[in-house]
């Protein structure tokens, strides 16, 4: 469940390309991971991400990231075609960009389904050695279908289809020493949307992050990231569950996705509403253990934390009315990371140290990286 909040952290992934020129000069570059966690109630979950660079050195950039479980899945592909432009056109390195975007929501706790498919165009702009703008277009359709009666019935009014159009906004800074696991530099981003250019939808939305490394010795890395964000209806226009923020695993480790914010339940079932607001941080610091000749072996802790709160409609559910206060939750974990030239396996354990009754936790989590 990310849903437009959802594509914030999907744009977490696709900005962290470095600028245009660095691009263009690397080559071909990316990662794939595959990844699993564990939780009382929904046990094994398996994981991929694919994320790829100027394949095939065309200026095609993809992103690709599924889950699934004995529940369901849900999947989401972005694949965009970039097109360099020179130089003198807007007196700096710059180039258009159109790409196609999808995804799907389908897991039978949820209690209904999500689908989401658009296109999009744009242009970016490298404002400095380390900085970069880009403007774009964004249209797509929304579905909200398959709802079950023991849905929250604030779910159950949103149901149906509804198309949407809208510009975003971001700037991005980047000085990470590199785009996976990176051991020394910053990136940063700030993102502004507003839909409401034809169509259904008609809201604003503003978000913001930081992601910082250092390393603390040749043997030591301390990381840490804020991030958080608001979206707003306009001319009454309510959110619906396509446009809220939801959080959890593996950006806050401890819970499951979705599975801490605002709730509604009659008892036997619960469903996430989600919330327009969010905000999330973490802290982490790894150390190596044993350095061998062509791989090492870490460990790391850390401390997550994250909320999702606000609601437009807090009447009409089973619970009248929801609880949309805001309530910060909180997980503490150790894992273990081992590392190789050609990717990396971690593993870790995660406990909730602040959560609510309702709230679902995802206690153990794994991965394994390869880039390329």
């Amino acid at each position: 469940m990310l849903r437009a909040f959802r594509f914030l952290f999907a744009a977490m992934v696709s900005i962290t390309s470095p600028t245009f020129a660095q691009d263009q000069a690397q080559g071909s570059q990316g990662f794939l991971i595959f990844s699993g966690a564990y939780s009382e109630q929904y046990k094994e979950t398996l994981g991929v991400e694919f994320v790829a660079r100027n394949l095939f050195s065309k200026g095609i950039d993809v992103n690709l990231a599924a889950q699934r479980n004995s529940l369901g899945h849900q999947w989401n592909i972005d694949v965009r075609r970039n097109r360099d432009l020179t130089t003198q056109s807007f007196g700096a390195p710059s180039l258009v960009f159109m790409g196609l975007r999808g995804s799907e929501y389908a897991w039978d706790d949820a209690l209904y389904q999500t689908s989401k498919y658009g296109a999009y165009f744009g242009i970016g702009l490298e404002t400095g050695q380390n900085s970069s703008l880009r403007a774009t277009w964004d249209l797509y359709e929304f579905e909200l279908s398959n709802v079950s009666a023991s849905a929250s019935p604030i779910i159950a009014a949103e149901a149906g289809r509804q198309f949407a159009s809208g510009l975003t906004f971001q700037y991005n800074f980047d000085t990470r020493n590199r785009r996976s696991e990176p051991t020394s530099g910053s990136f940063a981003f700030l993102r502004a949307e507003l839909y409401g250019l034809g169509g259904d939808a008609d809201w604003v939305g503003i978000s913001a992050g930081v992601d910082h490394h250092r390393s603390l010795g040749p043997q030591t890395v301390l990381s840490f990231s804020i991030s958080g964000g608001v979206a707003q209806g306009r001319s009454g226009y309510t959110l619906n569950v396509g446009e809220r923020a939801f959080l959890g695993n593996p950006g806050l480790r401890g819970f499951e996705f979705g599975g801490i914010g605002p709730i509604d339940s009659n008892g036997t079932t619960s469903t996430s509403l989600g919330g327009n607001k969010y905000v999330l941080g973490s802290i982490e610091l790894e150390h190596k253990m044993v350095d061998l000749r062509r791989s090492s072996l870490s460990a790391f802790g850390f401390v997550d934390a994250g909320s999702v709160w606000d609601l437009d409609v807090t009447t009409g559910g089973f619970i009248d009315p929801i609880d949309d206060s805001f309530f910060l939750n909180q997980a503490a974990g150790l894992g273990v990371k081992w590392n190789t030239q050609q990717g990396s396996f971690s593993i870790y354990y995660a406990k909730a140290m602040r959560a609510r009754a309702t709230d679902v936790t995802k206690e153990i989590g794994f991965s394994f990286h390869v880039g390329f």
